[in-house]
């Protein structure tokens, strides 16, 4: 009290007297007691890190399970690279896998004629030189592999440049080429509404006489034809209706070429009798059947040609029922039958179709149509020795020397 009303009544100011002008300074104690030691005030980082460790002695026993645990986590991504790096070749031939366009090549027939020559084209042209693909063969068809998709694409041109197909792309790396299913030699019957577009020109049946690109027909009656386009073949879904597995024997007895006149360059019609070469000398009650033939100028008393027999056939039903103002033949010569020796003069390359029972057929059609072999290579067969009395063949069959080429290596 005696201070501060010494204070007061000096010069002191009022404020600063009183205490609030200035922090006022802690009695100094006049004692030898120690100090106590300060202690630190616990902050939020301070409770975290107490926190933590009150945690971590807590768990101390399940350190060992936390430690595989850990570990296992810690050693996924080692696991990962090394299995990386151990299906590496692998993922690369996913990669090659996924980057490969698939052509696949399908016939909706029972045999492989056409497969056989589209086969030799391929080889004719080059093809499995100038592209680089693998091949397989399948059911009704076969697959080709290409790595580059710009050379699937051009193959695709080619199918359509040579033989009839439609060629239709399923997927960004897959194409599907369908090949006609009508084949030289097979017989067809024309829709109905392709019959009256022709107008009349000629019959309801017709004879595949040459297959290119386009489909070559010739009504075997009067050798008159006409061509058709694949666009046109699958427009109107034209099938065969007789094959050539269908095919019988006829021998001839009698021949009578009624118009010398030559239709499409290699066809003179003609009347003439044919009986069923299995029927003679069994059946005496058999009659022979007189109808027409587009190769009647090749053809003599005693050949054998191939034909269908169109009468006891349980085909034909529907067919007289839809064309009831036109009479059909009982049997429709096809071609001259050549009896040809399995040892040929030529061989033929191969690629990726295997060799069957068909293929001595397509050697048989190669021997007998000179214009259907010169679209194919023929090679010399070195192994090969004519028998000895031989029969001459016509002058229509046959492959000379001057037909084949040297070297077989593909």
């Amino acid at each position: 009290r005696k201070q501060l009303v010494l204070s007061i009544s000096s010069s002191i100011p009022l404020p600063m007297a009183l205490g609030f002008g200035r922090k006022r300074k802690r009695p100094v104690a006049t004692t030898n007691a120690k100090p106590r030691p300060k202690k630190n005030k616990p902050t939020k980082k301070h409770g975290a890190i107490l926190a933590s460790k009150r945690k971590f002695s807590g768990d101390i026993d399940n350190m060992q399970v936390e430690n595989t645990e850990l570990n296992n986590v810690s050693e996924a991504p080692f696991q990962r690279m090394r299995k990386r790096r151990r299906l590496n070749n692998e993922d690369l031939e996913e990669e090659e896998e996924m980057n490969v366009t698939r052509v696949a090549i399908r016939q909706k027939v029972h045999h492989k004629l056409m497969l056989y020559f589209f086969e030799q084209l391929m080889i004719k042209h080059n093809l499995h030189k100038k592209y680089t693909f693998e091949s397989e063969e399948v059911s009704f068809g076969m697959d080709l592999f290409f790595k580059d998709g710009m050379e699937a694409n051009r193959f695709a041109d080619f199918c359509e440049s040579i033989i009839p197909c439609k060629v239709s792309r399923r997927k960004s790396q897959e194409y599907a080429i369908e090949i006609g299913s009508v084949c030289k030699g097979d017989l067809v019957c024309l829709p109905q509404r392709l019959f009256n577009k022709i107008g009349g020109k000629t019959g309801p049946l017709m004879l595949c006489c040459k297959v290119t690109k386009d489909y070559h027909f010739v009504d075997p009656r009067t050798a008159h034809g006409f061509k058709m386009s694949a666009v046109d073949f699958f427009k109107y879904e034209m099938k065969p209706l007789f094959s050539y597995r269908q095919l019988e024997n006829y021998t001839v007895l009698d021949v009578r070429i009624t118009n010398g006149k030559v239709h499409q360059k290699q066809f003179v019609t003609g009347e003439v009798q044919l009986q069923k070469t299995s029927q003679i000398g069994q059946h005496l009650d058999a009659l022979p059947s007189a109808v027409c033939c587009h190769f009647s100028h090749v053809i003599h008393p005693g050949d054998t040609v191939l034909a269908y027999d169109f009468k006891n056939s349980n085909q034909t039903e529907e067919i007289v029922n839809t064309f009831k103002k036109y009479t059909f033949p009982d049997v429709i010569p096809a071609r001259k039958h050549h009896d040809f020796s399995r040892k040929r003069i030529f061989q033929l390359k191969q690629l990726c179709l295997e060799r069957d029972d068909d293929f001595d057929d397509f050697l048989d059609e190669l021997e007998e149509d000179k214009e259907l072999r010169s679209n194919i290579n023929l090679y010399k067969n070195p192994n090969y020795e004519p028998p000895s009395g031989e029969s001459k063949m016509s002058t229509l069959a046959g492959v000379s020397l001057d037909e084949l080429l040297e070297g077989l290596s593909l």
